[in-house]
């Protein structure tokens, strides 16, 4: 904030002071009666010393309203300020011969203008982080919401899912960590990580979905053993056949029988044991 100036005091035809320093807009205003230069009294307000700090105002705590005229005299316009945080609120009068405030307001109003187009530049930037602390100070939880609801599509895009469901739950959009983990439960079931699928699917209390998964499990095992038991079969043929052809040839037979078998142990159908154990057994014929 280099470009805005940073220290401003102002003070009204009573006295009052209003100081802005750097973060800090500090009041100090005086007791007694007040009155215009018309000898009209300056309604009711509070007085005392009175510190604001701009970075825990909410932008709509900050209202500033214009002396105005009518028939009867002058109308005051006052600078007001509310702080939910803080739980003050203080009302700053201005007579309207006086050109101070006009000032004041304005360079407030830029500020706080200042830091809300810096975080849409951070957030055209894609710097959603610097953005977030921006929104943050000028505490707009709807705006911080936003920038992470923009952060958690990017991060699902990229499979970046643990992060995004921890944004989902830092801005309490438990509806957006539902979804999250679904896509995780779909990804694991195409991944034929069935226990994971079934796990998230309880987790997120689709019980159809886990029990729908959980059979799909249950008949690929089926599919499986029954796979083995064939594969078996045919290696069971396969060597009978090496053995059997063994029996009928003579020597150049049992070079082709050896081919044969030095074949399927590359292809896995047996193991180093059985290969040695058919080797032996065409060898010794």
């Amino acid at each position: 904030m280099s470009d805005l100036e940073s220290n401003v005091v102002v003070k009204n035809t009573w006295g009052d002071m209003i100081q802005l320093e750097n973060n800090v807009v500090k009041f100090i205003i005086k007791k007694g009666i007040k009155y215009s230069s018309l000898g009209d009294a300056v309604p009711e307000h509070p007085r005392g010393n009175f510190t604001f700090k701009l970075d825990i105002l909410k932008i709509d705590e900050i209202l500033f309203t214009k002396t105005s005229y009518r028939i009867s005299g002058r109308q005051y316009g006052y600078i007001h300020i509310k702080s939910s945080m803080m739980k003050q609120y203080v009302k700053f009068p201005f007579d309207s011969d006086n050109k101070g405030w006009e000032k004041f307001t304005s360079l407030i109003q830029d500020r706080l203008t200042y830091n809300a187009d810096r975080a849409m530049s951070l957030e055209k930037a894609r710097d959603y982080d610097e953005a977030i602390l921006v929104w943050t100070e000028l505490r707009k939880v709807e705006e911080v919401k936003r920038i992470r609801k923009l952060q958690i599509e990017e991060l699902k895009i990229n499979k970046e899912y643990d992060k995004a469901i921890r944004f989902a739950d830092d801005i309490g959009d438990n509806e957006e960590t539902i979804r999250i983990k679904k896509l995780i439960a779909n990804e694991r079931e195409e991944a034929l990580d069935y226990d994971n699928a079934i796990e998230i699917w309880e987790e997120v209390g689709n019980i159809e979905e886990a029990a729908r998964v959980r059979k799909l499990k249950s008949e690929m095992g089926s599919v499986q053993v029954a796979q083995s038991i064939v594969q078996g079969d045919q290696i069971t043929e396969i060597k009978d056949s090496v053995l059997n052809r063994s029996n009928v040839g003579g020597g150049s037979s049992k070079m082709q029988e050896l081919k044969d078998l030095t074949e399927m142990k590359e292809k896995g159908l047996i193991d180093d044991d059985e290969f040695k154990q058919m080797k032996k057994e065409i060898l010794g014929k």
